[in-house]
């Protein structure tokens, strides 16, 4: 996972760095932090200028040229910058769910947040001495939208993160996310959490969820067998921003 994802975001980065629009680009969460284990997700910030085709607003990840086999997406507009967009994707790395959040900002307002890694930037970009919450807290979006709760895509997201905090003993976070899905936080464990995936998603009506389905069941699989030690011992709690 860990090979899959980098030589992933070398591509995009790669990829985006093409675009005369694109200003900068930068990782936050983990990943920026220089914090991440197997099982943290990509941060991506891009900061792009106001030639920035529409589509890089309507749908990031297509507008951007990130490629990737997409497993689900889970779209939540409240977490876009101001002007900007945001969408979370499930992509196939390694045959295993990666959950990737790319923020979209103008170039206009861009900051990089402390803590953050600069991976490509056109011009110097302004930094700032807030971490990437508090400082998008002050660039938040006016589109004050959540997501839906019982897409495919928000569930498939929500027991991927469970997973997550469930094999890195973070039980504060576990129980936050548990509760988004109405598991008690004392039976959160990997047979809940694939109860949720085979019941709340019907892969007859959304059949594009199928392949999403059976790539996060994967990940418990792998999940499982770390917290019975059979892949050694399980990973160490890490400050992701989820």
């Amino acid at each position: 996972m860990t090979t899959a994802r980098a030589a992933w975001l070398d591509e995009t980065i790669r990829t985006l760095a093409r675009h005369t629009w694109v200003g900068g680009i930068w990782l936050v969460g983990s990943l920026g932090r220089g914090e991440a284990d197997a099982y943290s997700d990509v941060d991506l910030v891009v900061a792009v200028d106001h030639t920035a085709p529409t589509t890089v607003f309507t749908d990031p990840v297509a507008g951007l040229g990130i490629s990737g086999h997409i497993l689900y997406r889970r779209p939540k507009p409240r977490n876009a910058p101001k002007d900007g967009a945001y969408l979370a994707v499930g992509i196939d790395l390694a045959g295993l769910p990666v959950l990737v959040d790319v923020f979209v900002w103008p170039a206009a307002t861009a900051t990089v947040s402390a803590g953050a890694t600069v991976v490509y930037e056109r011009d110097v970009l302004p930094r700032s001495t807030l971490g990437f919450i508090p400082l998008m807290d002050q660039h938040r979006s006016d589109d004050r939208r959540g997501s839906d709760p019982d897409a495919p895509g928000t569930v498939l997201m929500l027991v991927q993160l469970a997973g997550k905090h469930l094999v890195r003993g973070n039980q504060p976070k576990l129980a936050g996310i548990c509760d988004q899905l109405a598991i008690p936080t004392d039976s959160c464990e990997v047979t809940a959490l694939r109860t949720v995936l085979d019941q709340r998603i019907d892969t007859v009506t959304y059949m594009d969820s199928t392949e999403g389905v059976r790539a996060v069941h994967r990940l418990l699989d792998l999940i499982e067998r770390h917290l019975a030690g059979t892949l050694g011992p399980a990973i160490e709690n890490s400050p992701d921003q989820h």
